[in-house]
Parts: structure tokens; sequence; C-alpha cells
């Protein structure tokens, strides 16, 4: 295991994360929606696919409570190492799929929602990888400033690597070019930075 300040690695178990994969796809999936504020202040609701295009399930944590466990336990944990911050809660996981076939992506974000009028921030986002390195190309995901190496790099794209860092860091999924990258994403929430 690897901690820095802004990512963490780990690995998930095979058998898991291929539990993880069956359950996810028996969901209804959904186009992946956006929710920006451009440079010049306009507020982009919706499905935009030049930003953003993938197929996305919310895992509901009553019915997945063996999921929603095991990305709460993997967010505390890396909290109490690296961050600090003040959690609370973990929002509703997300199963994402980026397809090939339409050149799955999403460009540079954030996942903090700073002028939200909810009492809390997204505060540690943790993204568990889904997918073998060998099952698609492309699909990297890049956290701006991030400082890693390129083993770090390769580390990350590993089935069952678990990578979080900030939610107000920026970060993007570059297109997948071949095959399909599947990935699962919780946001970590506490009460509203100040």
């Amino acid at each position: 295991m690897k901690y820095t300040w802004l990512y963490y690695t780990s690995k998930v178990e095979e058998q898991i994360v291929d539990k993880i994969v069956e359950k996810s796809l028996k969901e209804d999936l959904i186009d992946g929606t956006i929710n920006l504020v451009t440079e010049d202040s306009k507020n982009i609701v919706g499905v935009d696919k030049s930003i953003r295009n993938t197929k996305i399930a919310f895992l509901d944590r009553m019915k997945h409570p063996d999921i929603y466990n095991l990305i709460y336990n993997l967010g505390l944990e890396v909290n109490n190492k690296a961050y600090g911050f003040d959690l609370n809660n973990l929002e509703t996981c997300q199963f994402t799929l980026y397809d090939s076939k339409n050149k799955g992506k999403y460009d540079w974000h954030i996942d903090t929602d700073w002028i939200s009028d909810n009492c809390y921030h997204r505060k540690v986002s943790v993204v568990l990888q889904l997918s073998d390195p060998s099952e698609y190309e492309g699909g990297k995901l890049e956290i701006r400033n991030s400082g890693c190496t390129e083993q770090d790099k390769i580390n990350m794209m590993q089935k069952g690597s678990v990578i979080t860092f900030p939610s107000f860091m920026e970060h993007r999924v570059t297109p997948v070019t071949k095959g399909k990258r599947l990935s699962l994403i919780g946001w970590m929430l506490g009460a509203k930075f100040r």
C-alpha cells in the first residue's frame, strides 16, 4: 500500500471485484450527466456527450450493503492516514462504464460542488478500478497536479486498485479507444469546507 496526500493505491481481491461487476451490470444503466460551471459562469446541467460520455448506475446501499461498506471503510482508512477531513457519510456508489464504441470519457472536472445548497461537500473521491488493463485501451484516470510517477499510473490501472484523492482536485478519464473500462466511485461526505 502506498499513501500520499494525493492518492492511495491498494488492491481489492479479484473475486470481490468480479462480484461487484456482476451485480452492477444487472442494474439499469443510464447516461452519465454533468453539473459544471464554465469559465464564463454558465451552469451546464444534464447530458453533454462532448464532456462526458458514460453509462452509469447508482447502487442502492440497502440492496448492496457489502459494496457500500467496502467503499466506506476504504474511504475512512485513507482519510485517517492521509487527509484528516471531517467526514460523516458516503454518497451512493456509482458504477461507471466507459465504452470504446462511443469513445467513453469524462473531461476535466471536480467532484466537489462549491455552490450547492446542500449542507455538505464531497471531500474524498474513492475510485475502485474494476477492469484489467488488458481489457481496454485509453481510459486513463488523470489527476491534475497529482505528482504521480509512471509506476503510480500503471498501478492505478490494475484491476482492484483503489485510488483516492480530495474531491476538489481536477481529474478526468481519457477516451477509451478499445474495449470497456469499468469503475466504481464513491464520495465521502462531510460538513462544508470553511
